[in-house]
């Protein structure tokens, strides 16, 4: 405020106001009676008076200072002075407009207009205002009268022609748009909107007059043929789009953006060879982004099967893919997941493992790589990779799973216990994983001797799942070793038994507690049948034959099972000690 108070400028401004608006006034002075009485305007000696132009300057004054209501009450002093002034009404409508009242901002810039009709700044700010309303009716009606009063003024056109497009009136808007062009010449701008308003209203033959407009004017740009060719493609003209774009391809060749469109106008017109090939070029162009490239293949995935005809073009892609990008994990993230799908683990793993050597910030690719090496029995890798994991995604428990489990394969007790505790808290709505976790730290902690906590994370698996046959399995077999509680022992064990009667691990487990309760002869029907379905290829079951067997007294049929079980490799530590016994 000072400045503006204390500035020459300041004051120059103000002067070049009062100069301007005088005009204003003398002109509104000297207007024709029959007019004034017409629109019940009537300028009054108060019009030149030092008061009313002090008022209208002041108001010109907040206005420019955005102090919008101490203009509304300078002009509105006018008013009262001079009512129906336009020029004032004129202002208080922009200052209205300003304060978002559109109602008054109209009421005021109408009465306006009704002394002045043919005002271009009135007529302007009125169509601005019916703009606003949505009012795009008398929006239109109010620009074609400005177009009428202001030939050389083409904003106006443009203006009229959107309204007409609000009004969903196409042809109207393509009349005026040939207006337009036929006092610009050529523009691109106006000849591409006229292209899509007749591709709407599916007039192809002028859509395609429009577009020939284009690439007559610029014979080079891309863009432009491709727009043709489209046109081609939606009526079905496959042959001449894919000419269209052999045109393009003379005169950008190593443009794999044009492959692409040229695949897929060949497969449009069912040569799927061509098509493919067409792809090949694409992918094994590196100035295509990979991400378009990843995008065409999960399109592949999707559609193909494992071992069909797309999953084999899939691959081939693949391979180009590797070459043209060996330095992007997706590449590899991507290949992996087809192998996957393909049956190809040991291959899905080598790419996995590439892809997150080059992007080590994905889980997802850590999470297939981590499966994957479980499902292979790849032990000291996984536990090495679920380690790195741990580190990296130290929020995901899947990774304290996969470490847990794989230290407890490789007998790392203490550090399968360490991952487990971690992990189980990590959990958050997934009751089978939590299951597995605590099913996982039984075991843990029964080989490392720690047998109440064991028989607790049992506990509490089953209170998850109470139907888990791994951990009823192993919680009873466990117990029967120790020879505690062996009535719940065998009940456990008979769940799994009664589900699954011909599972051999489940029928020794369940004799092996009938055993140790001294139910020698039915732990021997159980074995018998562990034996028929698989049995005989484990240590294990040999082993506890024999042993029952032995205690049935049948000593050389013991010895017998004691000796297969030697064979097979997986006997106990004490399978010598009672062959040697046996023989005495």
């Amino acid at each position: 405020m000072e400045i503006i108070q204390n500035s020459k400028i300041a004051g120059v401004f103000l002067s070049i106001l009062l100069l301007s608006s005088c005009s204003v006034f003398n002109k509104a002075a000297k207007k024709d009676k029959a007019t004034q009485n017409k629109t019940g305007y009537t300028p009054n000696d108060k019009l030149n008076s030092n008061s009313f132009k002090s008022a209208y300057f002041d108001g010109i004054k907040q206005k420019s200072l955005e102090n919008w209501d101490q203009a509304l009450s300078s002009f509105d002093r006018c008013l009262e002075m001079v009512p129906g002034h336009p020029a004032t009404l004129y202002q208080k409508s922009l200052v209205l407009t300003e304060k978002s009242d559109y109602e008054k901002a109209v009421t005021s810039i109408q009465k306006a207009i009704s002394v002045e009709d043919t005002n271009r700044w009135y007529l302007d700010h009125y169509a601005d205002l019916l703009k606003r309303t949505n009012n795009y009716k008398k929006a239109g009606e109010t620009f074609k009268k400005l177009t009428e009063l202001n030939p050389g003024q083409i904003r106006y056109y443009y203006e009229l022609a959107n309204m007409y497009l609000y009004e969903n009136r196409v042809d109207d808007a393509l009349v005026v748009y040939d207006e337009i062009e036929e006092k610009i010449g050529f523009n691109a701008d106006i000849i591409k909107q006229k292209y899509k308003l007749h591709s709407k209203q599916g007039n192809n033959k002028k859509a395609e007059e429009e577009v020939k407009k284009l690439i007559k004017n610029d014979p080079t740009n891309a863009n432009y043929r491709g727009m043709l060719a489209s046109l081609y493609r939606s009526q079905g003209e496959y042959e001449k789009a894919i000419e269209t774009f052999k045109k393009l391809r003379d005169l950008d060749p190593e443009n794999p953006l044009i492959a692409l469109s040229l695949a897929d106008y060949y497969e449009d017109a069912g040569k799927d060879d061509l098509a493919f090939e067409e792809r090949k070029k694409a992918f094994a162009n590196p100035e295509l982004d990979i991400d378009s490239k990843v995008k065409i293949l999960l399109n592949y995935y999707r559609v193909s099967d494992p071992g069909d005809q797309l999953a084999q073009k899939s691959l081939e892609l693949l391979s180009i893919l590797e070459k043209s990008h060996p330095d992007e994990a997706k590449t590899f993230a991507i290949y992996g997941d087809f192998l996957i799908r393909e049956g190809s683990s040991e291959k899905a793993r080598e790419k996995y493992i590439k892809s997150i050597a080059l992007d080590s910030s994905r889980f997802l690719v850590w999470n297939q790589l981590l499966i994957i090496e479980s499902e292979l029995n790849k032990t000291e890798p996984l536990q090495e990779h679920s380690a790195a994991a741990m580190e990296l995604f130290p929020s995901q428990p899947i990774s304290f799973l996969m470490n847990g489990l794989s230290n407890l394969q490789l007998e790392n007790y203490d550090k399968a216990a360490f991952a487990l505790e971690q992990g189980k808290n990590l959990v958050v709505d997934n009751q089978s994983l939590q299951t597995q976790f605590y099913s996982s730290l039984g075991d843990a902690y029964y080989n490392l001797e720690k047998y109440e906590k064991a028989w607790l994370n049992y506990e509490n698996a089953l209170k998850l799942n109470p139907k888990n046959d791994y951990v009823l399995n192993n919680y009873a077999y466990f117990l029967s070793l120790r020879k505690e509680n062996l009535e719940k022992a065998k009940e456990m064990a008979s769940q799994t038994v009664k589900r699954h009667p011909t599972n051999p691990t489940y029928l020794d487990t369940y004799a092996w507690v009938l055993y140790q309760k001294g139910e020698y002869q039915k732990a021997k029907t159980h074995l018998e049948t562990a034996l028929e379905n698989g049995g005989m290829s484990q240590g294990e079951i040999l082993e506890h034959y024999g042993d029952v067997l032995n205690k049935l007294g049948q000593k050389e049929a013991a010895r017998k099972y004691w000796k297969k079980a030697k064979d097979t490799g997986a006997a106990s530590d004490q399978i010598d000690q009672k062959l040697t016994q046996s023989a005495q």
